[in-house]
This record gives C-alpha cells, sequence and structure tokens, in this order.
C-alpha cells in the first residue's frame, strides 16, 4: 500500500516571517496544482477528503490539474495535501543527456521564484522533496516520465511562475 504523507508536510517554519506568510499557499498567483498519476485515487483510497480540489482536468497526461478551493490552504482544511504543493518552492524537472548513444533521464529540482526564501534557508526542505520525489519514482517509474512531459518550468501555459534549477543534484 502507498504511504499518502499528512497535510502538515510540506509546511516551512520559515514562511511566517520569511517575507511572505504563506504567500503560497493563498494561490493568488498560482493558476492550478498538478497531481502525478494515482495521486488523487491513492488519497481517496486512504480516506483522505479531496474535496477542496477542483479537478479542471482529468487528465493531465495520465494525472490531474486541480484548483485548490481551502479556506485553510495552509493545512488544506485538514484534507489531502498534493505532492506539488508539499514540494513547493520546488518542483521536479527532467532533463535528458545522452552518454553512449542512449539518452539518459535525470530528475532535478527547480525553484520558484516567486519564493523569497533563499536556497540556503530551504536546504533541509530541499532534501526532503526530493527524498519524497524519488521514493516515488522508486515505487512508480512511470512518473519520471510524467515529469519529464509536465515539468512546471517557464514554458507551462498554466503556470507564469519561473523556476530556477536550484543545484546540481542529477538522479
Amino acid at each position: 500500500m502507498k504511504t499518502i504523507p499528512l497535510a502538515t508536510e510540506g509546511k516551512l517554519s520559515l514562511c511566517p516571517s520569511g517575507g511572505c506568510n504563506y504567500h503560497c499557499c493563498d494561490f493568488g498567483f498560482m493558476a492550478h496544482i498538478i497531481l502525478y498519476p494515482g495521486e488523487l485515487d491513492a488519497a481517496r483510497v486512504a480516506g483522505m477528503s479531496t474535496s477542496h480540489l477542483e479537478i479542471v482536468d482529468d487528465n493531465y497526461h495520465g494525472g490531474q490539474r486541480a484548483k485548490c478551493h481551502a479556506t485553510r490552504c495552509i493545512d488544506c482544511d485538514g484534507g489531502y495535501k498534493p505532492l506539488d504543493c508539499r514540494s513547493y518552492p520546488f518542483v521536479p524537472i527532467v532533463t535528458r543527456r545522452s552518454q553512449s548513444g542512449s539518452s539518459l533521464q535525470q530528475l532535478h529540482l527547480g525553484k520558484g521564484t516567486n519564493c523569497p526564501l533563499s536556497l540556503g534557508q530551504l536546504s533541509g526542505h530541499r532534501e526532503n522533496v526530493r527524498s519524497w520525489w524519488l521514493q516515488l519514482i522508486d515505487r512508480q517509474p512511470e512518473v519520471l516520465e510524467w515529469i519529464a512531459l509536465v515539468s512546471n518550468g517557464p514554458t507551462d501555459p498554466f503556470d507564469q511562475e519561473s523556476y530556477e534549477l536550484a543545484g546540481n543534484d542529477p538522479h
């Protein structure tokens, strides 16, 4: 059985004093949340509430796109907090490189430029996020290809925030 992390995971202690006060959780500047293939179903099977999530695209490359309507976005009204939200300001980005005639995919993290916290302030969270995504890819290897399709970079038509690579951490 897949483990569904708690809604409080991903909450950053520096946010109240770091110049934003959980601004990312009010979705005032974000158009959507992405859910990886199987994420929504796993949350529902685990008995977690997803009533705060309005699915706006039920087949976003096999996953979903959603809008959040929680009144307490920091804890998703006690319901399920998608990995996309828990990961912010980091997003997984897949790069491809050729080696010996084959193409390798590597997982990197991008940092959202709207977050005022520095990489140094976020180092613990960055390691947690990387671990969460790598664990997911170990359980569901097809998620790596899904990330390559939907990487939330500056070319994503649904997200106007840009993302900068957050260090050299290929997997």
